[in-house]
């Protein structure tokens, strides 16, 4: 009995699929209802030609007036940057030469660190020698002062 039950529901949901595949439309983005509202974009009908047109002068004006001023204010930054020009190859120099001496001044430094890490290395190098000496039975070299990094500048 058990079989037959699961046959005849087998059969069943066999013959709904497709009555339910039939009724779903092909394209997911179709509307499923008429709309019954403007959808929001515009259409070439004689009443929206007869809106722009009417509304047409007014943007025409509008385009016009906006079109004078950035002219006017291109005109305005030209005359400005004529009279500015000068001070800002003032500047622009001004900033090489800081830039130029505070290069100078890096590499300076540089050099003055470069000597000092000599200067020490060389002092430690004849400490070394002398604590070996000291170690060797030199007392002279036990008595003497530890190396000043100043004295190998």
């Amino acid at each position: 009995m058990s079989l037959r039950l699961l046959l005849l529901g087998t059969a069943l949901i066999g013959a709904t699929v497709p009555a339910v595949a039939q009724q779903t439309p092909t394209d997911p983005n179709a509307p499923t209802k008429p709309l019954a509202e403007d959808p929001g974009y515009d259409r070439n009908t004689p009443r929206d030609q007869a809106i722009d047109n009417a509304s047409r002068p007014g943007v025409v004006a509008a385009n016009q007036e906006a079109g004078a001023q950035a002219q006017a204010q291109v005109a305005a930054q030209a005359q400005m940057t004529a009279a500015q020009q000068a001070q800002y190859d003032t500047d622009i120099a001004d900033y090489a030469a800081a830039l130029r001496a505070h290069h100078r001044a890096v590499v300076a430094t540089d050099a003055t660190y470069l000597h000092q890490r000599r200067a020490y290395a060389d002092a430690m190098f004849a400490w070394r020698m002398q604590v070996d000496a000291c170690k060797h039975g030199h007392n002279a070299a036990c008595r003497a002062p530890t190396p000043d990094p100043a004295s190998f500048w």
